[in-house]
């Protein structure tokens, strides 16, 4: 039997992303969630060990777009925010459902890489935007020495 079929709508809760030595805390997250099987979430939280566990199915999950808070002060950085759009996750237990440990655990690792891939890009952005400066600080140099 297969529970609920809906759509659920959630926001992103202003996530912290903090870069020390040893990474972003956001890699160990993902790591931790990597070794995390389902099933081990399902079996902690079954409240009856010989019943069949209980499956459900998720047409439409939407993450709505906010901010992540970006602390990167124990490596030199700045603390930032940034914008994070939204994302969709499609057919969650698709029409055999499935445990709720597995969907919660898709769900997870899908805001995961959505949050990764965005501080990525914006941390791109930034180098981006520091190489066009320093270009047109060159250019501007090297216009004024033509001039002189």
């Amino acid at each position: 039997h297969v529970r609920g079929a809906h759509d659920h709508l959630a926001q992103h809760d202003r996530p912290a992303a903090e870069a020390n030595a040893g990474g972003l805390n956001l890699d160990a997250l993902r790591r931790n969630v990597e070794r995390t099987s389902a099933a081990k979430a399902d079996a902690a939280a079954a409240p009856v060990e010989d019943a069949e566990p209980r499956r459900f199915a998720i047409r439409r999950f939407q993450v709505e777009g906010g901010s992540a808070r970006i602390d990167a002060t124990a490596v030199g950085g700045e603390v930032e925010e940034i914008a994070l759009s939204g994302f969709s996750l499609l057919d969650l237990g698709g029409s055999r459902g499935t445990t709720p440990g597995a969907i919660g655990k898709r769900i997870l690792e899908a805001w995961l890489r959505h949050l990764v891939l965005a501080i990525g890009r914006h941390q791109a952005g930034r180098a981006l935007d520091d190489v066009i400066e320093e270009g047109k600080q060159k250019l501007g140099e090297a216009l004024k020495d033509l001039f002189e």
